[in-house]
């Protein structure tokens, strides 16, 4: 499973590898991707799967709301999560209503609640991308039934 990692600062993103490549366990089946630029992630959900995605709040070109909400649009069933050191109420509010994020968490981070966090989003994911599988299984069926 894709992780995707959005970030205008290269040490954050480079903590951020550091922390999932020391995780360990099941986290052997993610495959880990970062960029700082919003345009290259939007392009990178549009190409390929990507379960997790999680996103900076403030960056120059974009903000973290505003991609997660055009992810939605892209990958409805992408796990979307903000990545902030600005706890503000209206950025909480526009990354949960706007951007749809499943979890807001805070800089500096702790690493066992970060990984925790992408676990579950990774279940989640893997859980819709079943559940659709199974629906459409179902609507073949039902068809086939009826016709």
């Amino acid at each position: 499973m894709k992780i995707l990692f959005v970030d205008d600062e290269p040490n954050i993103l480079n903590a951020l590898r550091r922390v999932m490549r020391s995780s360990g366990g099941s986290s052997g089946d993610w495959e880990v991707e970062t960029t700082d630029d919003p345009e290259v992630a939007l392009r990178m959900v549009e190409r390929e799967s990507v379960a997790v995605v999680v996103s900076d709040q403030r960056m120059p070109s974009m903000v973290g709301s505003d991609l997660l909400e055009a992810i939605r649009l892209k990958s409805p069933q992408t796990r979307r999560m903000i990545l902030t050191g600005y706890a503000d109420m209206s950025s909480a509010m526009d990354a949960i209503n706007k951007g749809g994020a499943h979890r807001y968490l805070a800089k500096p981070w702790d690493d066992e609640i970060l990984r925790q966090a992408i676990h579950e989003g990774v279940e989640q994911y893997r859980l819709a991308q079943e559940n659709f599988r199974l629906k459409v299984s179902l609507e073949k069926r039902t068809k086939r039934w009826y016709s």
